[in-house]
């Protein structure tokens, strides 16, 4: 994986170790983020109760994400 930092571009260990900083451990998930987790949510398959657990992720996501819509 490459990542562009000022211009530069960055692969290898050092992009993990950039992502991880910057991107990962410094920041709460994000309007993009949270989209993006609930896309891939919606086009799994789900068994039986797993469907139940789905579902309150789901909520609890789709909630957070309207509140980080209207703040902005």
């Amino acid at each position: 994986m490459a990542v562009n930092i000022n211009g530069d571009l960055v692969t290898g260990k050092e992009a993990r170790v950039k992502i991880t900083e910057e991107s990962i451990s410094k920041s709460s998930l994000n309007i993009r983020d949270l989209e993006f987790i609930l896309t891939k949510l919606k086009s799994a398959t789900y068994k039986g109760t797993e469907f139940e657990h789905f579902y309150s992720v789901w909520v609890k996501l789709s909630s957070k994400l309207q509140s980080l819509k209207t703040n902005k």
